[in-house]
């Protein structure tokens, strides 16, 4: 019983909890007389002894290691959790005698490796006077260091604040999913409104499909396999969807896939046909200027507008939302 009663005594509260941890109930007895409890001295030295392990001195380096490397997400972002285990590895290189030199910096390291932006930002303030070596906190101890911290946690815990998403950030993140859909579709729509080799073709409507007509999509292009293939004589329509196309031996692959398509045109016609295309293009020099310009004017329009969302509404700098809007809008490029 003395010797139980030197180990009380010579640990703190918080030490003798874990040294006793999962062993009170099978080391303790209850004096009948005062209802006390007391811990059978040679079990409890046995635990103290198991826990601290003063034999294995070569183990410090394991766990100067254990302390450099532990990071936030071990712990599932439970920062009194993470120190705990710190104190309980650092405690173990004391109790031997011995010193980590490098304990404030690797505990900061290890607390600012979880998500939560405001405690990290409470962290950062701390770690730049730290870095510094002046203000408030430029010669913070390693028990000073971990009574702020845990206290910060505890407190922000306490007032649901901690490990709560910014609303920002998920609407940023919105943001950006809904303008990796619409990159998508113009993609989508440049690919068929232009097939490779010069070959132009609309989107084919399918809401009467037409049976007895291969409708594999050639690879590489928006064109239907049935029309580079001849039907009957050549000479005749080919009906497809309700629409009516003829074979035109000047509609010719570049890369020799086919010599002839079945078009909207007769072929004798192919010259009438290719006139009134090009009667929708700008006619000029100045015309096409002026369609670059009214383009140009339009994507500006849109960038502000853009600009000023990203600004006002989801706090982006001045710098970073001319950057996104320049990227979204393609700015600069052909």
């Amino acid at each position: 019983m003395a010797m139980a009663e030197l180990i009380k005594n010579t640990v703190t509260p918080a030490g003798l909890t874990k040294i006793l941890k999962g062993h009170a109930s099978e080391i303790s007895f209850v004096d009948p007389v005062n209802g006390a409890t007391f811990y059978d001295g040679p079990c409890l030295l046995y635990l103290l002894w198991d826990r601290v392990d003063p034999s294995l001195s070569i183990n410090v380096e394991n766990l100067r290691e254990d302390i450099e490397k532990t990071r936030l997400h071990q712990f599932s972002n439970n920062v009194d959790d993470l120190l705990s285990h710190i104190e309980d590895k650092y405690q173990r290189i004391l109790d031997m005698n011995k010193s980590c030199e490098s304990i404030v910096r690797y505990t900061m390291n290890a607390l600012l490796s979880g998500p939560d932006k405001e405690f990290n930002r409470y962290m950062r303030a701390m770690k730049g006077d730290i870095d510094a070596g002046t203000g408030q906190h430029a010669n913070i101890s390693y028990g000073e260091l971990v009574a702020a911290s845990r206290n910060k946690y505890q407190n922000m815990v306490a007032q649901g604040e901690y490990g709560k998403v910014d609303p920002r950030e998920t609407q940023m993140i919105a943001l950006a999913t809904e303008v990796q859909q619409l990159r998508g579709q113009l993609a989508s729509a440049n690919t068929t409104s232009k097939a490779p080799g010069g070959n132009y073709a609309r989107p084919v409507d399918r809401s009467n499909d037409t049976p007895g007509l291969d409708r594999t999509i050639l690879p590489g292009t928006v064109i239907e396999k049935w029309r580079i293939v001849q039907h009957g004589d050549g000479t005749a329509c080919v009906i497809c969807d309700g629409k009516q196309y003829w074979k035109c031996s000047h509609h010719v692959d570049k890369a020799g896939r086919w010599s002839f398509m079945y078009v909207r045109h007769k072929e004798e016609d192919h010259e009438a046909a290719v006139a009134k295309f090009k009667k929708k293009k700008p006619k000029t020099e100045d015309d096409a200027n002026a369609h670059a310009t009214q383009t140009s004017n339009a994507k500006l329009v849109v960038g502000d507008k853009l600009k000023e969302v990203l600004c006002s509404r989801f706090m982006v700098g001045d710098k970073d939302a001319t950057d996104i809007c320049a990227e979204i809008l393609n700015q600069g490029k052909d």
